[in-house]
């Protein structure tokens, strides 16, 4: 009790501090139907961006099945979702902006793919894939994946039965080879876009950012290529590198605090993100997309990021006027390769020459 009196002069300091106009009340019904009203637009948002980037990513993968080496699968243009791929507390809305339930239905269809050509459409809930029924439900579309790689074993055509506006009917697809690199978009409010070594990922951010389709492919085409080019892995095993110098002076008696590990992991970071725009710039060519303006997009980039315009030695990208330089020589090659009727495929090293033995 002894400290009421120093707590009484604080709250009337307060009150002298608190607003001073009568503002209107909030009526708690009318909040809460704006609360709903708002997760609604962000799942058609979301929705949307998820759509645009699957019609972006699609024909990049599908014309690159050259570039991608053994990480290949094949697809069928389907993009495929229920009501569990959201947040437990978006699900109400997203049943009622989408009409997705438990069962797994087609949110979207790339076009061309061989889903465009079958016939399937948004809105078709799956039912059975080759005579097996397909289960819905919160792990349902991991169980779809093992049920469609299954059927990719034994066949070259696959049968799809569905429900549309609760008529069934069926559909044959013959899936095309296409890389195997997933794609999501992030729920994200920064401009970024990243590669784990298997997917990519592009944050609503980004998706806010682009202005177009085209430019959406050259983000997309660019993180493919840290993929296919295995550039994670290879700053993974910089990295282990590093660690065994660590090790060795831990043995000395020496905390380096993982510092070779680190500058382990960072050596050929920029050298990476480099090549990155390089093949990048190929696949989205190859994906037929228009790459004249592709320069452009990073020198916004560049503008909405200042400090990446200046070179700076410990970032880990180049900076954004020497990218912009080096892709604009790339749309000059790409170009050229067209001109000539040339394969669309990246100018590798010349291989060093062999040394000549000693006698």
């Amino acid at each position: 009790m002894k400290h009421f009196p120093a707590i009484a002069w604080i709250a009337v300091l307060l009150a002298a501090c608190a607003p001073t106009t009568k503002m209107p009340k909030v009526d708690s019904k009318l909040a809460a139907a704006e609360a709903e009203k708002q997760r609604q637009l962000v799942i058609e948002q979301f929705v949307a961006d998820q759509r645009q980037l699957h019609q972006v990513a699609y024909p990049i993968l599908r014309g690159n099945v050259e570039l991608c080496g053994e990480k290949l699968n094949r697809r069928t243009g389907l993009m495929i979702s229920n009501l569990y791929q959201f947040p437990e507390s978006f699900r109400d809305a997203a049943f009622k902006v989408t009409g997705l339930d438990e069962e797994l239905a087609v949110i979207a269809v790339a076009k061309p793919s061989p889903a465009a050509t079958a016939g399937l459409r948004r809105g078709d809930i799956l039912v059975a894939l080759n005579g097996e029924k397909i289960a819905g439900g919160e792990d349902g579309l991991k169980k779809f994946g093992k049920l469609y790689q299954s059927a990719l074993e034994d066949d070259v055509t696959v049968r799809f039965d569905v429900r549309r506006n609760e008529i069934p009917q069926s559909f044959i697809l013959r899936p095309e080879p296409a890389c195997d690199v997933p794609y999501r978009v992030t729920r994200q409010n920064i401009v970024n876009a990243f590669a784990d070594g298997k997917n990519i990922h592009i944050a609503s951010g980004m998706m806010r950012f682009v202005r177009s389709d085209d430019e959406l492919a050259v983000v997309v085409g660019h993180e493919i290529a840290h993929n296919i080019m295995s550039h994670i892995q290879k700053k993974q095993g910089n990295a282990a590198f590093g660690l065994i110098f660590d090790l060795l002076a831990a043995g000395f008696g020496v905390s380096t605090g993982g510092l070779f590990n680190k500058l382990a992991a960072g050596a050929f970071s920029k050298e990476f993100e480099a090549e990155a725009d390089y093949v990048g710039l190929y696949l989205t060519a190859r994906g037929g997309f228009p790459i004249k303006n592709a320069p452009n997009f990073w020198r916004r980039m560049g503008v909405a990021h200042p400090s990446s315009i200046k070179s700076n030695h410990a970032s880990s990208h180049p900076p954004s006027a020497e990218r912009f330089v080096a892709l604009e020589a790339t749309v000059t090659e790409i170009e050229a390769k067209r001109r000539a009727k040339q394969p669309l495929e990246p100018e590798q090293k010349p291989d060093e020459p062999t040394p000549e033995p000693q006698e």
